[in-house]
């Protein structure tokens, strides 16, 4: 079974930060119906990455 994992970054004051994650997943009320697009990256062990970019649903 496989896992994937991923990461989103925002710059955003802590005690903003949960309402930013909502807008940027397209979680609030009103807001693209949970989907949202994200670039997933993939590490190497050559220091290299593997990047695709994906749409998300919640």
């Amino acid at each position: 079974m496989s896992t994937v994992r991923e990461r989103i970054y925002l710059e955003a004051p802590f005690t903003e930060a949960a309402g930013a994650l909502e807008r940027r997943l397209g979680l609030e009320r009103d807001h693209q119906h949970g989907r949202c697009e994200l670039t997933l990256v993939v590490p190497s062990s050559e220091g290299r990455e593997l990047a695709r970019v994906v749409v998300a649903e919640t």
